[in-house]
């Protein structure tokens, strides 16, 4: 008797739902520019659709880029993540589907370089917020928040001059790093400066002499 030949399954394309099989890519801000160019000049929205010659990067904002968000956007939403939060990471989910919806192919633009570490600039922020407690307050949060990424820019600045990057400006480089979480390092500052030893002020002894 003949045996019945079993089909094999096929495997079905990814979908949004599908997370990093579908979005399978992230760009650093210098790459997601490239590739946004480029689209935009496939789409029929580059220099030549402008008489300035710049693009006409609105019409591909509002055609094509915006309805993919909305598109995307429930997918987003579901694997917990935040538009304030995660909003370089909406960036490129947002330009891999329209990349699929067109076939076009994004990965060559992807360099995917290891992040670079970030320690050395939360031990330049132990030492430069001796001060910092744990905040209790909103505000008070968001003042730390505030000089400690005063603090990374000045740190960042140095690091790409010492690591070589090649940029003149390096407010693009921000994720050659892996991803900075300024709450987790405020409360590594706080915990460390509980531990720095407490300075007591010598107590004067007054004569009548």
């Amino acid at each position: 008797m003949a045996r019945k030949k079993v089909a094999r399954p096929v495997s079905k394309p990814p979908t949004i739902w599908d997370g990093d099989r579908y979005f399978d890519a992230r760009f650093t801000n210098k790459e997601f520019i490239n590739l946004r160019a480029k689209l935009m000049e496939v789409c029929g929205y580059g220099p030549r659709s402008d008489r300035h010659g710049g693009g006409n990067y609105m019409g591909f904002e509002v055609d094509i880029y915006r309805p993919a968000e909305d598109v995307i956007w429930p997918a987003f939403k579901a694997q917990g993540l935040d538009h304030r939060r995660d909003h370089s990471r909406l960036c490129d989910y947002t330009i891999i589907h329209v990349c699929r919806e067109l076939g076009f192919d994004y990965h060559a633009f992807a360099a995917n370089a290891p992040k670079l570490s970030i320690d050395g600039f939360i031990a330049h922020a132990k030492r430069a917020f001796p001060e910092f407690k744990q905040p209790r307050k909103q505000i008070e949060r968001a003042i730390q928040e505030h000089k400690l990424h005063a603090a990374w820019i000045d740190w960042m600045d140095a690091e790409c001059s010492r690591t070589g990057c090649a940029c003149e400006s390096h407010w693009l480089c921000h994720d050659r790093f892996v991803d900075r979480d300024y709450p987790a390092i405020l409360k590594e500052i706080a915990a460390y400066n509980e531990t720095r030893p407490k300075y007591a002020p010598p107590k004067l002894v007054y004569s009548r002499d």
